[in-house]
C-alpha cells in the first residue's frame, strides 16, 4: 500500500521537474505579478534585465516598464482582470538594470480565487531586433517619401523651367518676325525700287531669300497650327498680332488696305469669327500666346 502511494509521488515529482527545466530554461521571461503590482516568482530568462531572479522578487511592473507605458501597462492588467481584454497581447518597452532600452511581448492571463483575482500570470517574448527592423524600415519608407517629395519638386521646377523655355523661344520668334518686317523688308523694298546695276540687282534676290530663310521656320510652325490659312493671310496674322494697323500692313505687304481687309475678313471666317462681335487680334492673342 505504502509502495502504490510512493509511486504517484515520485511521477509528480518527476512532472514537477520537468516543469522547473522547462520553466527555468526557455528564453521567454515567464512572471507572475500579485495584485499589489509586484513580481513573486520569474525565470532565469529575467537576467535580460541585469537582475538575478531573485533580485526581481519583490521589485514592481514599474521598476522595468519605461516610465511612458507606465499607464499602458496598468490599463493592460485592468482590462485582464476585468475580463475584457480579449487580445491580451501588448508591447511595451522596458528598461534593463544599466538603462538599456528591451521591448518585449507580453502576453498575460488573471488568476482567479474563489473568483476573485489573485494574480497575473505572464510570458514576456524580447522583441527588441523585430523593433529595430521595424524603426529602420520606417526610417527607409520616410527617406524614400523625402527623397519621391523632392524628386516632385525637381519635377515641378523642370516644368516649369521648360514651359519658361517655350515661352521664351515663342517670344524671341515673335521678336525675329516682328524685327525682320519692321527693321529689314521695308529697306529691302525700298531697294528693288532704287536703280542698281546688275551685279546689286542679282546679290538682292539672294540677301532676300537669306532673310527669308531666317524667317520661315517661325511662319511654318505658324502654317502648321492654322493649315486652312493661306501664305498671304498668315503674313497679315503676324501683322494683327503684332498690333499693325491696316494701313501699316498694307505698307509693308505692298498691298492695298482692302485687300488686306478682304484677307481679314477670310481669317475670321476660318477661324470661327463670321458673324460675331469678338475682336479678332484679342481671338489671335488668345490662339498664340503659350
Amino acid at each position: 500500500m505504502q509502495k502504490k502511494k510512493i509511486q504517484p509521488l515520485e511521477t509528480l515529482s518527476k512532472s514537477e521537474q520537468k516543469y522547473r527545466e522547462l520553466f527555468e530554461q526557455t528564453n521567454d521571461i515567464i512572471f507572475i505579478l500579485d495584485s499589489a503590482g509586484k513580481i513573486p516568482s520569474c525565470n532565469a530568462a529575467a537576467r535580460t534585465y541585469g537582475y538575478e531572479p531573485q533580485q526581481l522578487s519583490g521589485m514592481g511592473i514599474d521598476d522595468l516598464l519605461d516610465r511612458d507605458y507606465l499607464p499602458a501597462m496598468l490599463e493592460f492588467i485592468r482590462k485582464i482582470i476585468d475580463h475584457r481584454e480579449v487580445h491580451n497581447t501588448r508591447e511595451f518597452l522596458t528598461c534593463t538594470k544599466d538603462g538599456e532600452p528591451v521591448w518585449v511581448e507580453i502576453n498575460a492571463r488573471i488568476i482567479l480565487k474563489n473568483g476573485s483575482p489573485v494574480s497575473v500570470h505572464g510570458i514576456a517574448r524580447i522583441i527588441t531586433d523585430r523593433k529595430k527592423m521595424e524603426e529602420a524600415l520606417r526610417k527607409r519608407e520616410r527617406e524614400l517619401e523625402e527623397k519621391y517629395r523632392n524628386l516632385e519638386d525637381a519635377n515641378t521646377a523642370l516644368r516649369v523651367l521648360l514651359k519658361r523655355r517655350e515661352e521664351d523661344k515663342a517670344e524671341l520668334e515673335e521678336k525675329v518676325i516682328c524685327n525682320t518686317r519692321e527693321l529689314i523688308s521695308p529697306y529691302i523694298e525700298n531697294l528693288k525700287n532704287t536703280p542698281m546695276d546688275s551685279h546689286q540687282r542679282n546679290q538682292l534676290p539672294i540677301f532676300e531669300q537669306h532673310i527669308n530663310e531666317i524667317v520661315s521656320p517661325f511662319l511654318r510652325t505658324l502654317s502648321a497650327k492654322y493649315p486652312n490659312l493661306t501664305p498671304m493671310e498668315t503674313k497679315v496674322f503676324t501683322f494683327i498680332r503684332e498690333g499693325r494697323t491696316t494701313k501699316k500692313t498694307a505698307d509693308m505687304l505692298n498691298i492695298s488696305a482692302r485687300t488686306v481687309d478682304v484677307h481679314r475678313d477670310n481669317m475670321r471666317k476660318k477661324l470661327g469669327l463670321k458673324n460675331r462681335r469678338a475682336n479678332l487680334r484679342s481671338h489671335i492673342l488668345s490662339l498664340t500666346t503659350p
